[in-house]
């Protein structure tokens, strides 16, 4: 995405192709598991509205970070607020009730008015966010990363053959450092760094390192130099579905989705540490 009018454009079609699928679900299909841990498919479009994205930034432009009702900044414990994070969602469905598609789609147009009329400067404004406040531009990619990757969540619970859309995949590879920080646990037995090349192709040729280590893990991706320990490639979509914890690596490599050059042993170490399903904001 060259410009903010891009995401906000990659965002509307997002939002827009997931509005035009849910409107095809009969109200059975919406009690279905979907793809996202522990949550039904009303679940993850109530996750959708919860986050309230147009209302951060609305007060943020109002110069308000403040949580209104939200937790503070830093104020809860990860396991804590993954637990939150996980029920919330139910209560707001069980609110809404058959409003659910309605509230889901007034907040995207919420976002999309409200992005239609920002200056260039505003962009930069800071809006509230649980970790820290975040810049209207980071809002709108965490906005853009949900939508995408939880629209694959439902749609893949009815065709195991779903895809992410080209557009989605280039706006999720760049939010990867910020999921690795969250999905790999400190492990103290880790004497030394392992280093794992991630070289993606298709649509979007990139490569990274993940680097595993007794803290946790943290990314390179200004075109790493130092000798890795093992190589992962693969295509784009699948790097990203893996290090969202929808696909295990242990499923992409044995159907030939991901090949592993180095130490097969330290591949299987990659995957067994990933703790998934880390993309709930």
């Amino acid at each position: 995405m060259d410009t903010d009018a891009d995401r906000a454009k990659v965002l509307h079609d997002e939002a827009q192709r997931l509005e035009a699928f849910l409107r095809t679900l009969s109200p059975a299909d919406w009690q279905r598991p979907s793809r996202c841990d522990q949550w039904q498919v009303a679940d993850v479009v109530a996750h959708l509205i919860e986050d309230r994205h147009a209302d951060r930034i609305t007060r943020g432009l109002q110069g308000d970070k403040t949580p209104s009702g939200f937790v503070p900044s830093g104020a809860v414990h990860t396991d804590a607020w993954r637990a939150s994070v996980v029920q919330h969602p139910r209560t707001l469905r069980r609110q809404l009730g058959d409003a659910l598609l309605a509230a889901f789609c007034a907040e995207n147009a919420h976002v999309d008015t409200l992005l239609t009329g920002l200056q260039p400067k505003e962009w930069e404004t800071r809006c509230y966010h649980p970790s820290g406040p975040l810049t209207v531009r980071d809002i709108v990619t965490l906005r853009l990363t949900e939508v995408a990757m939880h629209g694959w969540d439902i749609r893949a619970s009815f065709d195991p053959q779903a895809s992410l859309s080209e557009a989605g995949v280039r706006a999720l590879v760049p939010t990867i450092p910020r999921v690795v920080r969250r999905v790999f646990r400190p492990d103290a037995t880790r004497t030394r760094a392992l280093r794992h090349r991630l070289h993606m192709t298709t649509p979007l040729t990139a490569t990274m390192d993940i680097l595993l280590h007794a803290d946790g893990a943290s990314v390179e991706s200004d075109q790493p130099t130092a000798a890795a320990d093992v190589i992962l490639h693969c295509d784009t979509a699948t790097a990203v579905l893996v290090i969202f914890g929808r696909l295990s690596l242990a499923e992409a490599i044995a159907d030939g989705r991901v090949q592993v050059v180095g130490r097969q042993e330290l591949a299987r170490v990659f995957g067994q540490s990933l703790q998934g399903g880390s993309q709930r904001s």
